[in-house]
C-alpha cells in the first residue's frame, strides 16, 4: 500500500517555528527527512509508522521542517485523505557565539579595524563556502558539518579573535538564514 502525498496544506509549526501553526489540521503520520532530501519534489520516504509513502509535489518545491502533506492511499481512494508531517533530523553543525567584543583589545591591525566578531566570523564563513544560519538576537551563528575535526579547524582559523568568539558542535534543526531562537527546539 503506497500513499502518494500531493499537496502541501500547512504547518504545524507557527512562523516563529513553535508548535502552533494552522488550525484544524490534523496528521496521520510523520515522515524523518534529512535537509537534504527536503529540496526534492519528487521522492519516496518511510513513514513513522513503517508505510512506504511517495511525495509528488510541484516541481521547485522545498519541505521546511512541520510542513504538513495531504494525499491519498492509491490502492483504497475511498477510505479518504490523509496527511504527514514533515520532519527534520537534526544535524551536526558549529554553533559560534559571539562574546562581548572590544576592537580595541587586538594589537594586529589587520583583525582591529573597528570591526566585531560577527564581521571576522562572517568573512571567514563566506570563504568556507558554508550555508549560515543567524540566530536572531545577532548573539550566534551557526552552520552544518560533516565531521568534528571541523570544529579545530574553524577554531584555528578564528585564533585572532579566540577571546571573542566561543565555539561548540551541537545537533540542531539546521535552516539557512535569519532564525528565531524557537525554531532550534525539537
Amino acid at each position: 500500500m503506497t500513499l502518494t502525498y500531493t499537496k502541501r496544506i500547512g504547518s504545524m509549526l507557527d512562523g516563529k517555528g513553535r508548535r502552533g501553526g494552522k488550525k484544524g489540521v490534523s496528521t496521520d503520520d510523520t515522515a524523518n527527512m534529512p535537509r537534504a532530501d527536503m529540496t526534492k519534489s519528487r521522492q519516496l520516504v518511510k513513514t513513522g509508522a513503517g508505510r512506504k509513502a511517495e511525495i509528488r509535489l510541484r516541481r521547485g518545491t522545498v519541505l521546511r521542517h512541520g510542513d504538513v502533506l495531504e494525499g491519498v492511499d492509491q490502492a483504497a481512494k475511498a477510505e479518504g485523505r490523509k496527511s504527514i508531517v514533515i520532519k527534520q533530523v537534526p544535524e551536526k553543525a558549529i554553533l559560534a557565539k559571539f562574546l562581548a567584543w572590544d576592537p580595541t583589545d587586538n594589537p594586529d591591525p589587520y583583525y582591529n579595524l573597528g570591526c566585531d566578531g560577527p564581521l571576522q566570523v562572517g568573512h571567514m564563513l563566506g570563504e568556507m563556502r558554508k550555508p549560515i544560519s543567524i540566530r536572531r538576537n545577532g548573539e550566534a551563528v551557526s552552520f552544518p558539518i560533516q565531521r568534528d575535526s571541523e570544529l579545530g579547524a574553524f577554531e584555528k582559523r578564528l585564533k585572532k579573535v579566540s577571546d571573542d568568539v566561543e565555539a561548540e558542535i551541537t545537533r540542531e534543526i539546521f535552516v539557512e538564514g535569519l532564525i528565531d531562537e524557537g525554531y532550534y527546539e525539537h
